[in-house]
This record gives C-alpha cells, structure tokens and sequence, in this order.
C-alpha cells in the first residue's frame, strides 16, 4: 500500500476522533454521573477501539492484530515493556528524592478497568498501532514520534480544560509530560516492532501513577 494515500483516510479519522472526545469531555463535565470507571471504559471501546480497528480492517485489510503490532514479537515486546517501566519507574524515585513512595493499589474494578486497562490499550492502539505507524511510513520515525506524541497530548486536553483539572503551568506541564510519555512509547514500539512493548509500560505507568500519593 503506498502510504501517501493513508494520509487522508487518516486526518478523517483523527477529526472524527477529536471531535467525539471532546463532546465526550463536554458530556463528563456536565453529568457527573457518567464520570464512571465502566462507563469511561466503554466510551473508549466505542469512540476508540472499534473505530480504529474498523479503519485498519478497511484501508489496510487483515490480518488487523499484524497490522497493530499485537500479533507477533509479544515476548520481546513485553520484555522491552518491563525495560521501559524501569526508566520511568526511576524517574518517579528521582522526583521523589531519591526514595520509592509507597504504593497503594486501587481497590476498584472501575479505576482498573478504564485507567489501568482500557486507557492504555486504547491510546497504544490509535497513536502508536495507527498513527505513528502510518506516519512512519511515510515520513520516517524521527519525524512520526514526536507528530503522534503532540496529538498524543492533545486528546487529554479537551477534558482537562472544560473539567478545569488543570490550568495554566499545570495545564502545560501536563501536556508536555504526556508528550515526552508519547515519544517515549513510539521509540519502545520502534525498536521492539511489537505494541506489546509500550502498551506493557503503559499500563504498569499508568498503575505507578495511581498508586503512589501525589
């Protein structure tokens, strides 16, 4: 397939996508009651999974968990995974002082259901299977990292700002970590070939970050 013509289908894609977050986002702020693990997690597999599987099955063909990176390379990508963690998993001892915080994990099925699980699988599945991906192919990966890791950190603002969970500094040391976080993912499934590698730092970062006191 020549990737010049996955540009477009692409860009509807990630229009469709944005858009639909972001009246997602709207929605949360103004009924609390949706604010909830299992419902956030299906949102996702509706608004995120199946849309991308569907447009992975369309404008590429089977087989799609190849075509993800999920099919082939799970130990390697597991391992590389494990790698991976460690460096964030020092970098969180770092900004501690130099001593691990405590861990306390959730106790929820909701909190593991959307942000330990679903979240990740989710966000590993359209920017790094998809995105940086298609990208790549086209313009190379020192180019595709950092383009999928800046619309990476642009899904997470439309709800941090209608929400006002973060502002100003806050607000843009955010973002710029969940970019430095996207880079970091697209060069885990660089050199592993295999989404194993970052969706396994993914979740085990996203269990560090709730389970450690702020």
């Amino acid at each position: 397939m020549p990737p010049r013509e996955k540009l477009s289908p692409l860009g509807i894609f990630l229009a469709v996508l944005f858009a639909g977050w972001s009246g997602w986002a709207f929605l949360l702020t103004r009924y609390p009651a949706l604010n909830d693990g299992t419902v956030r997690a299906a949102v996702r597999v509706v608004l995120w999974m199946g849309p991308a599987w569907l447009f992975v099955r369309r404008q590429e063909g089977p087989p799609v968990l190849e075509r993800f990176g999920l099919r082939h390379g799970a130990g390697l990508g597991a391992l590389a995974g494990l790698a991976g963690f460690e460096v964030l998993l020092l970098a969180t001892v770092a900004q501690h002082g130099g001593t691990m915080p405590a861990w306390r994990f959730p106790t929820d099925s909701a909190t593991w259901l959307n942000p330990v699980l679903t979240a990740p699988l989710a966000e590993e599945l359209v920017f790094r299977g998809l995105v940086f991906r298609l990208l790549r192919a086209r313009f190379g990966a020192c180019m595709a990292a950092p383009a999928s890791a800046l619309l990476f950190a642009l899904i997470h603002l439309p709800y941090w700002a209608m929400s006002g969970e973060k502002t100003g500094a806050a607000l843009a040391a955010g973002l710029g970590s969940v970019f430095l976080l996207g880079v970091f993912f697209a060069a885990l499934f660089q050199w592993s070939r295999s989404l194993w590698a970052p969706l396994v730092c993914h979740w085990l970062n996203n269990l560090l970050m709730i389970s450690i006191p702020s």
